[in-house]
């Protein structure tokens, strides 16, 4: 069964019992909808949302980090708590709107990683030295230390697919 973790259904998507897989492109739904725009147009014309993303994968596919980590873009994201769900789902852009309901997952393949790193509002050059922060796997703990710095780390999990979702857990 695994280690449990759970997912915020923003777009209200999701059923008990399906199965998440990747598509024929080997993305994600979330992949799906952020790779076409993120990773083959300019920084200056991408959203705050694309942007995080097309940083964070060109960080991850440096050779250091390929084999280490799946893209964001083939993964459910989860959470170590239903509160912790809940929290990324209302402080991730686009930002959910009213409420939704909150799933258990199982997985036995898992990588926790603190999304603080993915978030801080910085220029792009250090948008990716924050992004290799992230794919190192260390904990923001009031990093950096100028800007942003009074944040405690968020975990987010990344769940690699395919997976079934479980039993719904919260709103």
């Amino acid at each position: 069964m695994g280690h449990r973790f759970y997912h915020a259904d923003r777009a209200k998507s999701l059923s008990v019992g399906q199965t998440l897989a990747l598509d024929s492109n080997g993305l994600s739904k979330f992949g799906a909808a952020y790779f076409p725009y993120c990773c083959y147009q300019s920084p200056e014309s991408l959203t705050d949302a694309q942007l995080r993303e097309a940083v964070a994968e060109y960080v991850r596919l440096k050779p250091k980090f390929t084999h280490k980590y799946p893209s964001r873009g083939s993964v459910l994201f989860g959470a170590l708590t239903v509160e912790d769900a809940i929290w990324h789902a209302r402080n991730t852009q686009p930002q959910a709107v009213g409420s939704f309901p909150v799933y258990e997952v199982w997985s036995e393949k898992f990588f926790t990683l603190d999304r603080n790193w993915l978030d801080f509002d910085a220029p792009f050059e250090q948008r990716i030295r924050y992004s290799f922060h992230y794919l190192y796997g260390q904990i923001s703990n009031h990093c950096p230390a100028d800007g942003q710095s009074l944040l405690p780390p968020r975990l987010e999990v990344l769940i690699p697919l395919p997976m079934t979702i479980g039993s719904i857990a919260g709103y």
